[in-house]
């Protein structure tokens, strides 16, 4: 057959099947094997896998500068130990103040197992991420608050990032009230 002849067998084939190219041997231009790479598989910085999650369960902290979980925890198993996770959290945060003209705010950070590998701030008493001066002791204030970090955990283990806050003041800091919910996203990018 022909190069021409080969090409209109493969249109019909194409044609015929609608969804699937069937080939027996892909070749580089020189004839060789392709590699991963080849193919755009597994490329640096290609997504592999993303896992997702959302909670709206509350927690509160009203009184201890001290980080406590938040309820927004996921877990992904990476299938490389060159892979990195780049880690992305959109949390629902209400605050309040129990006097006035007092500030009150939050830290947060992200935990790879119990390793704290991303912290907002500061210590959570000398800076913060997220606050609001209150005029009266009935002011409040919601925000949607975006985090993202890239880690390098060198592992094909199970591994779990979980999202901890604490507060700044004596007022309360809460994730998801009763008005929204928070979301985390994982993704494994290839190393």
């Amino acid at each position: 057959m022909s190069k021409q002849t080969d090409l209109l067998n493969l249109t019909d084939a194409i044609t015929a099947n609608g969804t699937a190219l069937k080939v027996d041997t892909i070749q580089t231009a020189a004839g060789g094997v392709p590699t991963a790479s080849d193919l755009g598989i597994n490329v640096a910085g290609s997504v592999l896998q993303v896992v997702y999650g959302a909670t709206t369960s509350g927690v509160v902290n009203t009184t201890s500068t001290s980080f406590v979980d938040s309820g927004v925890s996921l877990s992904i198993t990476p299938s490389s130990s060159t892979s990195k996770v780049l880690v992305n959290c959109n949390l629902h945060v209400y605050i309040s103040q129990a006097a006035a003209s007092v500030w009150n705010a939050a830290n947060f950070r992200i935990l790879r197992g119990g390793t704290q590998v991303f912290k907002t701030s500061g210590t959570p008493s000398s800076g913060y991420t997220l606050g609001a001066l209150y005029v009266s002791t009935s002011d409040r204030f919601m925000a949607v608050v975006p985090l993202a970090y890239l880690d390098t955990p060198s592992s094909t283990a199970v591994t779990t990032y979980t999202i901890q806050l604490a507060t700044k003041g004596t007022g309360q800091v809460q994730i998801n009230a009763s008005y929204g919910y928070s979301t985390m996203t994982l993704q494994e990018i290839a190393g």
